[in-house]
This record gives structure tokens, sequence and C-alpha cells, in this order.
């Protein structure tokens, strides 16, 4: 689940104290204060709705006052593109589709514990882990071996600091005049290298854009194309980047 919020009758000590109470809660994965049309940012993970919702309802109970306006939209998956303005390749760009929900795999307290270990750091050797858990590198191996055939582990990937290589990371939510345009833009988008990701969510914006670009003026370049290739078919947009994570985490707590 992800929530936006932007804030009313905020004081700074208002402000600390609702992004701790996010942090602080299990289940929250993400929460950063991003700069432009967001303010706070909330992401969840959690087994079913139930384990978010009694937190939601104390969490209204004392700062509804200081939301101006809130936005929760439930994930059902993501298209993750390869970083083409890094490689000479631009072909193919669609590197791994995501798609959330479905049917539940059996797992058991070892299987989670080595997707921690992962999820800090994909590239631990398989005897690290075995230290770690004091079982055998044979059984470790065995282990992310069948997390890979049933579809919990996806891909192993790096994050990237994209600032200090003079890059920077926008969120970009378009609204459109036509939704059945809606995959022309994308096949068009789709050859653009700056973009990173598409987010699919349920009762928000009709297209979620993630994209690495050098500066804003780049990024209001991108969209200018895409309004100028399809022509009053963009109603509105909005978009941010982060300017400060205060938690970001991969793995939930079990």
């Amino acid at each position: 689940m992800r929530f936006y919020f932007n804030y009313q009758y905020i004081t700074p000590e208002i402000k600390k104290e609702i992004i701790d109470h996010f942090v602080n809660f299990k289940r929250t994965q993400i929460v950063a204060s991003p700069e432009g049309a967001v303010e706070l940012c909330v992401f969840m993970l959690a087994k079913n709705v139930s384990e978010i919702h009694s937190f939601w309802q104390k969490t209204l109970s004392k700062y509804r006052d200081y939301f101006a306006k809130q936005i929760i939209a439930p994930f059902i998956g993501e298209n993750i593109y390869t970083k083409s303005f890094l490689l000479d390749e631009k072909d193919d760009r669609i590197n791994l589709i995501v798609r959330r929900g479905g049917e539940i795999v059996d797992y058991d307290d070892l299987d989670f514990q080595i997707l921690q270990l992962l999820a800090q750091n994909s590239r631990i050797p398989t005897i690290d882990i075995a230290k770690e858990l004091n079982i055998t590198t044979i059984t470790i191996s065995r282990r992310i071996k069948r997390l890979i055939e049933l579809g919990v582990i996806l891909k192993f990937h790096i994050t990237i600091n994209w600032e200090i290589i003079g890059y920077k990371w926008f969120k970009v939510d378009l609204y459109l005049k036509d939704y059945n345009k809606i995959h022309q833009i994308i096949k068009y988008l789709e050859t653009n290298p700056h973009l990173s990701y598409i987010d699919k969510t349920l009762g928000y914006a009709d297209l979620e854009l993630e994209l690495i670009v050098k500066n804003v003026d780049q990024l209001k370049q991108i969209i200018e194309e895409i309004s100028i290739k399809f022509p009053k078919m963009i109603r509105s947009y909005m978009y941010f980047s982060v300017a400060k994570s205060h938690k970001w985490v991969d793995m939930p707590e079990e």
C-alpha cells in the first residue's frame, strides 16, 4: 500500500512526530519526504489489509487534522526497465515485469532469514549466509534456488546513488484525457532511455512513471515531448523527487 500526504497546520515538532509514527510501524517499508507535489510518501508491506487498518485508524485519530490531502493506492505491479542511458544498447528495454498478488507460496523461518540477508546485500556469498544462520552452504544454495524457482526471488540488482554521479530520480504521474491511448503512450515512453519504472496501482493516476534524469529541466523536456507526440492527451500531471529518506527497508519484519 502506498500513501501520499500533504500537510496543513503543521509545525516542525508535529511533522517529526508524524514521520516517527510511520517509521516505527513494523509494516512500513519506505518513509520519505519528497520535494514537489507531495510532502510525505509512505509505503507499507503487509499480508492483508487488516494488518494496516487498525494502524490507519490510530493514525487518523491522532493526525487527521494535519493532512490537507491524503491519497491511498494499492500496488498491483510494475514494469522495470534497464538503465539504458548508461548503456550503448537501447533495445529490449523491459528488464522485468512484476505482478503483485496471486498465489501464496510456502516458506519457513529459514527462507525468511535468507531473504532478509539478501535484501541487505544481494551479493552476499552463500558461505557468509551459512555462517550467519549456522546452516550448511549446500542447504543455503538449495533454498535460494527453490526461492528463485517459486518466483519469490525475481532478480538480483544493485542500488545506485544517482545524485553523486550527477543524476536525479523523479516520480511523474500523468492523468490522460483519453485512457484508450495509454498503450500507445507507453510504447512511445519505452523508447526513452531515462524511463526506469512504470508503476501500476489501483485508484490513482492513469500512468505512473519513474525517470532518472540530469535535472528538472530535462524532465520537463521529456513531458513536453510526450505532449507534442500526443497532443491534448495529457489532461494534467504532477512530479516530485525525494529530498530525504527516513526509512527504507526491502524486507518487513516477520
